[in-house]
């Protein structure tokens, strides 16, 4: 907004002082008020002025034509950005404060639209950006982050997809290992049509089991495994969790660097023991 007062875009100097007094009512908020009348009697004011900054911003956007130089068209760009934040915000908000009850997807950072709020049920919400991660024989890890709206029923063939691009396009596990969150039969049907030749995927509720008890017991131990390594990822250890990094990319890079570490570790554990075995047979 400064850049376009200073550019003489009619509207900046009121988007300013619109933003001056919603940080002032801000900084209120979290210092000052202390009361629980108080607290939502300013938010409901903040999201007031946050709604009217929106319009400013928007008429203020309408004045940048494509004939401006680029520390405008900068400026525009980012208003734009901020704007459809703001859009999608606003009402997630108020609906929390009407609820009392967090929005699905609601988004967490103004800059990290990517992180958003997960609803689980019976009330418990789990926040971030949400990962795929494998874990092979041995407790080695690989994975990637997917989009919030991620179909948990796609993700078996999304990893299958992920471990032929390690190992080979003609690849295939013997075995595939999945949370019940994809326990539809057509991602197993799909599976198993890709040339997986075991499909260890838990059903809902009180489902029935694809496979007998021997394989079942497989399949338990190997999610419990896979749980186990992702709780060793979000350890302050490898720091996979509340990471602290302003951009995707950056986050992107954080959570792959955790996944390395972690593996690094788990190979030096298996030199460390394949080498008191070699001394133990040679003693």
């Amino acid at each position: 907004m400064k850049k376009l007062k200073t550019g003489g875009v009619p509207g900046a100097q009121a988007g300013i002082t619109k933003a001056r007094e919603i940080y002032h009512s801000l900084k209120h908020h979290h210092l000052f008020a202390t009361t629980p009348d108080e607290k939502p009697r300013i938010l409901q004011q903040l999201v007031k002025k946050s709604q009217e900054l929106a319009q400013t911003v928007d008429g203020v956007i309408k004045q940048v034509s494509a004939r401006c130089g680029r520390v405008k068209q900068n400026a525009k760009a980012k208003l734009v950005q901020m704007g459809g934040v703001a859009r999608t915000l606003l009402p997630q908000i108020k609906q929390w404060m009407a609820t009392g009850k967090v929005a699905t997807e609601k988004l967490l950072h103004a800059g990290l639209t990517q992180a958003r709020a997960i609803p689980k049920g019976k009330g418990r919400v789990k926040f971030g950006m949400k990962w795929l991660i494998h874990r092979l024989t041995g407790g080695y890890l690989f994975g990637h982050r997917v989009a919030p709206r991620a179909d948990e029923n796609r993700m078996p063939a999304e990893s299958l997809k992920d471990y032929r691009e390690l190992f080979g396009q003609q690849t295939s596990p013997k075995m595939v290992v999945y949370d019940r969150g994809a326990s539809l039969p057509a991602a197993a049907a799909q599976l198993k049509q890709a040339g997986v030749g075991k499909v260890g995927i838990p059903p809902r509720g009180q489902g029935a089991w694809r496979g007998g008890d021997k394989e079942q017991k497989v399949v338990k131990s190997e999610r419990g495994k896979t749980e186990g390594s992702i709780g060793r990822l979000k350890s302050r250890k490898y720091g996979f969790s509340h990471r602290q990094e302003r951009s995707v990319e950056t986050q992107d890079a954080a959570g792959q660097r955790a996944i390395v570490s972690a593996n690094l570790n788990t190979l030096m554990r298996d030199l460390g023991e394949r080498v008191t075995s070699v001394g133990l047979a040679r003693a």
